[in-house]
Parts: C-alpha cells; sequence; structure tokens
C-alpha cells in the first residue's frame, strides 16, 4: 500500500493485499463476525486480534517494481482497532549497487485517529491526526469463492494445500498481460492471503518479472503491545521521508 503526503509517497509495502481484509460494504455483501478460536476480538468490526508475518520478493518492472527486494512483515491488530505493521526491507536496483536496506513501522491508533510511521534505523518518527477505515472481512463460503471472484483473473482452481499451518484452498489464472497467478485463502479465518505470487515470463520462457508473498506464521489473540509503542529516545520529526531520501 502506498500513503501520499503532497507530492511524495511512502511506500510502506507492495500494493497487494495481505492479511488486513476488505473496507466495510464492498460490493453491499455481509460481513463476517468472527466467531472462532481466540478470546480476543476487534468489537466494532467483529474479526479476531492477530500476529501475521509473512515475507515478500519481487523484481521487474512490468509489475512496478524498479528493484530486487526482499522484506520481512509483522501486522497486528489489537481489541480496541488498533494496527501496527513494521516492514524490514532491503532492496537493490542493479546489481553493481549497493544494497539499501530499511525498517518501517506504520501504526494506526483508533484512540485519537492518529497514524504514526517510525524510521528505525535513523530512530526517527512522524504522527499524523488523520481518520483511517478499518478492515473488515466478509463473509465466504468454504472454497472462498466470493474472495476469488474480487479478481476477475483467477479462473480455475489448485489442489489445496497448507501455509503456515492453516489449511488453504488454491486458484490461479493469467491477466490480459499475461501474467500468471497463484493465490491462496484461508477459508477458516475469514478467506485471508495465505500466498500470492505472480511472474510474467518473456518469449523463451525466462522469468522477467515477479513477486511472490507467503505468510510465515498467523497468531490468533492479543498481540504484543511492544509493536503498537514508540521506542524510547526515538526523535519526532515532521517527516520521514526527507531522512528516507538522504
Amino acid at each position: 500500500m502506498t500513503f501520499k503526503f503532497g507530492a511524495t509517497v511512502l511506500f510502506i509495502s507492495f500494493p497487494f493485499s495481505t492479511t488486513l481484509g476488505q473496507p466495510p460494504g464492498r460490493d453491499g455483501h455481509t460481513n463476517l463476525r468472527w466467531r472462532g478460536a481466540g478470546d480476543c476480538v476487534v468489537e466494532f468490526a467483529s474479526t479476531p486480534c492477530r500476529t501475521v508475518r509473512y515475507h515478500e520478493y519481487s523484481f521487474g518492472r512490468n509489475l512496478g517494481f524498479d528493484r530486487t527486494t526482499r522484506s520481512e512483515s509483522v501486522e497486528a491488530f489489537d481489541h480496541a482497532g488498533d494496527q501496527s505493521k513494521t516492514v524490514a526491507r532491503t532492496s537493490r536496483r542493479w546489481w553493481p549497487l549497493p544494497q539499501q536496506t530499511s525498517k518501517v513501522t506504520e501504526l494506526v491508533l483508533r484512540n485519537g485517529n492518529q497514524i504514526v510511521y517510525i524510521d528505525h534505523e535513523r530512530k526517527v518518527y512522524e504522527a499524523h491526526q488523520r481518520g483511517h477505515n478499518y478492515p473488515y472481512w466478509e463473509d465466504d463460503d468454504g472454497q472462498c469463492s466470493h474472495t476469488a471472484s474480487h479478481s476477475s483473473y483467477l479462473t480455475g482452481r489448485l489442489p489445496n494445500s497448507v501455509i503456515a499451518g492453516v489449511a488453504v484452498v488454491g486458484y490461479h489464472g493469467r491477466d490480459f498481460r499475461g501474467v500468471d497467478y497463484e493465490v491462496y485463502f484461508a477459508p477458516s479465518i475469514g478467506c485471508q492471503d495465505m500466498r500470492f505470487h505472480m511472474v510474467q515470463r518473456g518469449f523463451f520462457g525466462w522469468i522477467t518479472d515477479e513477486y511472490d508473498m507467503v505468510v510465515d506464521s498467523y497468531v490468533l489473540g492479543p498481540p504484543s503491545p511492544i509493536l503498537f509503542a514508540i521506542p524510547g529516545g526515538y526523535r519526532q520529526v515532521p517527516s520521514i521521508l526527507p531522512l528516507q531520501a538522504k
């Protein structure tokens, strides 16, 4: 996802939904009310409190990535509706150039409608007063048919599998650009994405562009309060973007 400040864009993650869910009222479909395992529920959204860890890999300009990038992310949602997402990333634009690293946290604090961005490498943060839509989950069947229908390029089924200890159903397809997709959803946890893979091949079948997201762990229950805290000793700045550009 991206967040814009004036003419500058801060890239927190890749532009694919992973574990966030859908905005409220999408397509007029019924929102799921969580009744599964775990005694911690986001009260107004009726989704479970959770901590999700996943990794991503990408390269290729045709899919919107101008460098080879690897990242590890942690997302957390607590009972009050606060959200935390930390992304540790390494990237390299061209092979001869040095590798770049970053570690950034985005906090969405519902109390006060505040969004905070933390740059852990430079030990600075910025905070803004602004509203934020909270993701709801949509009701679906055991094959995640409704969720899959949001992506018109998903036209076939893959064998059922297990990812991070969770049973998943798979879909595949190809879009108008010739990009191939494999996506796995977890029916037991609101048909959340557990793997999202897209690949484009050249004339001889070689991979020219690729993106892969895989969930490593999906834990239901209250997340650690540390994930929602600004570390001590960090300095507040108007924007972390000028520092990231140096």
